[in-house]
């Protein structure tokens, strides 16, 4: 199983056995598509096996309000698994985000 990857949308870090640091890169546009892609790379790395994972967020990231609207964890099949979610960033948007 891979430490890290990375796809278009962010960096995957296997920081330790249970937790997966995300990254998203700089002036992305966070809507249903980006959130859906980062969830199926989670999952290709993980599987189901328990897991904490910890989102950074650049400040010149972008919300599509589309994204608040949606039970992405049923869109996309992957809530087994997942034992908690932590979102660091220091912009409003990523408050209004979490």
């Amino acid at each position: 199983m891979a430490n890290s990857t990375e796809t278009d949308h962010a960096l995957f870090l296997r920081s330790a056995h249970d937790l997966l640091e995300i990254r998203l890169k700089p002036a992305l546009r966070i809507d249903v598509d980006c959130v859906a892609g980062i969830m199926h790379e989670r999952m290709r790395m993980f599987g189901q096996a328990p897991l904490c994972v910890l989102v950074v967020v650049p400040p010149d990231a972008q919300l599509d309000i589309a994204v608040m609207g949606m039970d992405h964890y049923r869109a996309n099949e992957s809530c087994d698994g997942l034992r908690s979610v932590a979102l660091v960033s220091g912009s409003l948007m990523t408050e209004t985000m979490a």
